[in-house]
């Protein structure tokens, strides 16, 4: 795959959180399918990390984000899994 040689343009702070979430889920689906991965064992790893995040007071303010990632996850995930059903 040859991409294009182009200057990237700026892209906003506000727009990098969502975009990086959309290339992580990107990842995980894409090393789930290759069998790398189980996308649905690494949503309920995040859901755990998120969980002692909590239990040890979430002194850093991530296991809501934590936990954002996984739900993620498994929306697309099983998004992805209906459109395999579809074929």
């Amino acid at each position: 795959m040859k991409s294009e040689s182009r200057k990237s343009a700026k892209v906003p702070g506000h727009r990098l959180v969502p975009g990086l979430m959309c290339a992580f889920r990107s990842l995980v689906l894409e090393l789930s399918k290759r069998g790398v991965l189980d996308a649905e064992e690494f949503a309920t790893v995040l859901q755990q990390t998120a969980a002692a995040h909590r239990d040890a007071g979430d002194p850093n303010k991530l296991a809501d984000a934590i936990h954002a990632l996984s739900e993620h996850l498994q929306v697309s995930n099983v998004t992805d899994q209906g459109r395999k059903s579809d074929r």
